[in-house]
């Protein structure tokens, strides 16, 4: 048995340990040194960050004190009363020279003033309780501007919960709704409108009873734009009590119980889940740490959490407001500090490791035929004989485990041509469903595939001029007159066949339910130039028919058929034959004869007009 020589170190080793040692001492200092400098920006960030919390908290009250007295002063302005009291009196008030219309007109103008004072503010309304909540007076705020809404168009209002939560008020209370998306006719208003809904009850002064309310409807949209302003050092998420986005970084993931989406606040942040049910004061905030990797320990963003209030009379109203910043944005400072630290600990490395160089350039030197050998080999050039650089260190171990590197490489080439042929005959499988695949995206004729909601799921390059008349992409909703042909061929799960126009285009059009999917391919045919010969075609008629009657109008007409018996005779030869059109029809011409002529050129004439000649 061959006896193995004593195991001897690189001395250069020593000379790396060394630099490690000096390298730990270095990087140690500078890290505490780091360390404390973070601790103290971090208190202060934070700091910084509750007052910014507390501030925007504090703006947001002011806006809701605002709503509040804005709603109040529309409940005591003259013109409610004045509707009131000409309802009372069935519309010309005894002790008042004013009827209702004209009540309503000043009602109106002060609506529109406010509308235009409140920038926020995207209609205001005077509803009735007669006939299930009908609106008295309304005014919108519309993409066109300002607009008084006429009394065709009022709603019945009597069973929306905000209506019906202000009647139960006392008077002098306020309602505050929560916060949700707008809704004409039982419909979400598209685009999304965040709505909160400000309203006072009305009661009729001489009899007490329930008459009405006075309602704004805040745009919130603006509202938090204005008090939750994003900037390069943080930004806001704003969620109601039971932990669903009302703003949001990304804003898909807003409202997501209008839509049954569970995009709640406690499933991103879990850590949330106590802050979120229990009871804490409006004034009482939390700090969260947010983490890139729970395991890790390793803090992403911080996050201070505080609850408010919407309404001091119903507690379920409240919402969560955080405001979240980068901790890499808030430590900047300890940045700077921790980058100079980095550049003086690389200065002393960099001559450190010059000195490493220098000492272990000769151990280095036998590993310049290893690499060379392992150059060759990657080229597929094995080395006839076993390599031989005898040695006792480490590079001996190293030429050692080489040599045994050599003799399994060989031994698994011909495994490797093998599975190399398998991958060639996979990748043309995968070529062949490829160039299948693309079928549909190469056909001439506009192929799309809408899902059951209406959502735009492939669409073929020859689409793009329907995509551009619809203006939407791929994962866009198609426009709404449209989902209708899809959701009825979903519904009958039978191939329908119709025609369309979209833009100065004319299709005929096969939707295709794959109702198993939840899906409907549409397949199309442009038959525009067909439409245009059928056009063109109607206006040729139309030009035939008009030198029907410019012909009628200046000759005599006359048509019969092959037995000489009149079947058409215009206007004009009724007028110079003086027979009427009844007594002409069934006759011959011989009615007309005026006898001047033979009948035998009579006989010859009518033979003459019966050989065509």
């Amino acid at each position: 048995m061959k006896k193995q020589t004593k195991f001897v170190s690189l001395s250069t080793r020593i000379i790396i340990g060394l630099v490690g040692v000096i390298a730990f001492a270095i990087f140690t200092s500078g890290y505490l040194s780091y360390h404390k400098a973070h601790q103290l920006f971090l208190k202060d960030a934070l700091s910084s960050m509750e007052n910014e919390l507390q501030q925007a908290r504090s703006m947001f009250r002011q806006e809701i004190n605002t709503f509040e007295e804005d709603v109040v002063l529309l409940s005591d302005s003259l013109p409610v009363g004045g509707i009131m009291r000409s309802r009372q009196w069935e519309g010309y008030p005894s002790q008042e020279n004013t009827v209702e219309s004209v009540w309503k007109s000043r009602l109106e103008m002060i609506f529109t003033t406010i509308l235009k004072t409140r920038l926020e503010y995207l209609q205001v309304r005077f509803i009735g309780a007669d006939h299930n909540g009908r609106e008295i007076v309304r005014v919108d705020r519309t993409k066109n501007g300002i607009e008084v809404v006429a009394p065709d168009q009022f709603q019945e209002k009597g069973s929306r919960d905000y209506f019906l939560k202000t009647k139960s008020l006392g008077k002098n209370k306020i309602y505050i709704s929560r916060i949700d998306l707008n809704r004409e006719n039982g419909t979400i208003v598209v685009p999304y409108q965040p709505m909160l809904r400000v309203a006072t009850p009305i009661y009729n002064a001489e009899t007490d009873e329930f008459f009405g309310i006075i309602i704004i409807n805040v745009g919130v949209e603006a509202l938090f734009k204005r008090v939750f302003k994003r900037s390069k050092l943080h930004f806001y998420e704003v969620a109601n009590d039971q932990g669903f986005y009302l703003l949001h970084e990304n804003p898909k993931r807003t409202y997501g119980f209008e839509f049954d989406q569970e995009n709640k606040l406690q499933n991103d942040h879990p850590q949330m889940q106590d802050f979120l049910s229990a009871s804490y004061g409006e004034n009482y905030v939390q700090r969260f740490s947010i983490y890139d990797d729970q395991a890790s320990n390793k803090r992403k963003e911080i996050l201070i959490a505080s609850k408010f209030k919407l309404s001091d009379q119903d507690g379920s109203k409240t919402l969560i407001i955080n405001l979240i910043s980068d901790e890499n944005i808030i430590l900047v400072q300890s940045k700077e500090l921790a980058n100079t630290i980095v550049i003086v600990n690389m200065v002393v490395m960099l001559l450190l490791l010059l000195f490493v160089l220098v000492a272990v350039r000769k151990g280095l030197k036998p590993l310049v035929f290893l690499s060379e050998s392992t150059k060759a080999i990657s080229k597929g050039i094995f080395p006839e004989a076993p390599l031989e650089i005898r040695r006792n260190d480490e590079i001996g171990e190293v030429t050692a485990s080489f040599n045994d590197m050599i003799v399994n490489l060989k031994s698994s080439t011909i495994s490797i041509d093998v599975l190399n042929k398998e991958i060639e005959e996979r990748k043309n499988a995968e070529k062949t469903i490829e160039e299948i695949a693309r079928m549909p995206r190469e056909t001439p004729s506009p192929i799309l595939r809408v899902s059951s909601k209406g959502v735009l799921m492939f669409a073929n390059e020859a689409s793009e001029g329907i995509l551009k008349e619809w203006g939407c992409k791929v994962g866009d909703d198609v426009p709404q007159e449209y989902k209708r042909f899809f959701r009825l061929a979903l519904e009958k799960d039978e191939i329908q066949e119709v025609e369309v126009s979209i833009g100065d285009r004319d299709y005929e059009a096969t939707l295709a339910p794959q109702k198993e999917y939840g899906y409907v391919n549409l397949y199309t045919n442009d038959v525009s130039s067909r439409v245009v010969v059928q056009n063109n075609l109607k206006e040729s008629l139309k030009e035939l028919e008009d030198f029907k009657v410019a012909l009628d109008a200046h000759a005599i007409v006359a048509i019969t058929d092959v037995k000489g018996k009149i079947t058409y005779a215009n206007d004009k030869f009724s007028e110079i034959s003086q027979y009427p059109h009844e007594e002409l029809i069934g006759k011959d011409h011989r009615i007309l004869n005026s006898g001047y002529h033979s009948k035998e050129f009579m006989k010859d004439l009518w033979m003459t007009i019966e050989l065509g000649a």
